[in-house]
């Protein structure tokens, strides 16, 4: 077992790990959410109804290039229409592209080859506010700051595919991780047999290690839990 405490200072070093982490309902997880992207720790939702902020290939996309600008590398003209795609005309007042580029880029057709870097892209319509705005950084903030940052920290595959996964009981059935972490909140009790199944199914998608995480609080207000323990594990 891991008490709370623990687990939440563990979150910011799981990044890299194959992890898997359960909870009996979906509101469950809402702090962990909120740590892990406070951590800047990417994390794949395994439940169709709540999606990860992580899970933006557009923004991810137009991030990887504005870092393959700002770093010296070239870019394509589909690189390209991605920028004049995801970002406005202006920007506290500054222009970014010249008069009609969005436009025009919208309806052109586009190659793959990288052809143009950061000095070369006035050619593609760039305002001189644009590449100052690389220059300097500015077009780090928000979802493309966080992802900058994550790429910095875990490289681009631990970003685009991320290793730490949240869910449900239900919805980790058939799923599997080296190491998984139970949260003992609980909800109104199902049907005794339903609940000893989704106890199972969650101890058993462990293939290394198992940890379930449990408040002192709970414990000591004798709130009940979803207690998916090992047979024999105690309380206290």
């Amino acid at each position: 077992m891991m008490e709370a405490g623990e687990f939440e200072q563990l979150l910011p070093l799981l990044g890299r790990e194959d992890v898997m982490i359960v909870a009996r309902a979906w509101f469950h997880l809402t702090r962990v959410k909120t740590l892990l992207d406070g951590h800047g720790v990417p994390w794949g939702s395994l439940s169709d109804k709540h999606a990860s902020r992580w899970d933006c290939p557009d923004k991810l996309a137009f991030t990887l290039v504005m870092r393959d600008l700002a770093n010296g590398a070239m870019i394509s003209e589909q690189d390209w229409r991605r920028v004049t795609e995801s970002l406005p005309v202006k920007v506290d007042g500054v222009e970014l592209f010249v008069r009609g580029t969005k436009a025009r880029w919208k309806k052109l057709e586009c190659g793959r080859e990288p052809v143009r870097g950061l000095d070369g892209v006035a050619e593609w319509g760039a305002a001189p506010g644009f590449v100052q705005m690389v220059v300097d950084g500015r077009w780090k903030k928000d979802m493309p700051l966080l992802l900058s940052e994550a790429i910095d920290r875990f490289g681009v595959e631990v970003v685009r595919n991320p290793r730490v996964r949240i869910g449900t009981c239900h919805s980790v059935k058939g799923l599997e991780a080296e190491n998984v972490f139970c949260l003992s909140k609980s909800t109104p009790a199902a049907a005794a047999e339903e609940e000893t199944c989704l106890k199972y199914v969650t101890i058993t998608r462990a293939s290394v290690n198992y940890r379930l995480v449990v408040d002192p609080f709970d414990l000591a207000r004798n709130v009940p839990l979803f207690w998916a323990a090992p047979r024999g594990a105690q309380a206290g």
